[in-house]
């Protein structure tokens, strides 16, 4: 999955908890065991970019923010 962190969190932190809850909802939803998780990073954000980014068209629907 690709993410956009937010300035100034700490990053593993955030690939922790992201990757702790992926891997419950993909085993609980399928039963099947999660072997990882792979994220990649696109961008660094602060949240004031973030909140102008949401008023862009352009911005995915699927797109989440991890806090």
């Amino acid at each position: 999955m690709t993410i956009i962190l937010e300035y100034g969190r700490n990053a593993r932190d955030v690939f922790e908890r992201l990757t702790a809850a992926v891997t419950e909802a993909v085993e609980s939803m399928t039963g099947l065991s999660v072997v990882e998780v792979n994220s990649h990073v696109s961008d660094i954000m602060t949240k004031k970019e973030w909140q102008q980014q949401g008023s862009n068209p352009k911005k995915s629907d699927s797109e989440k923010r991890v806090q």
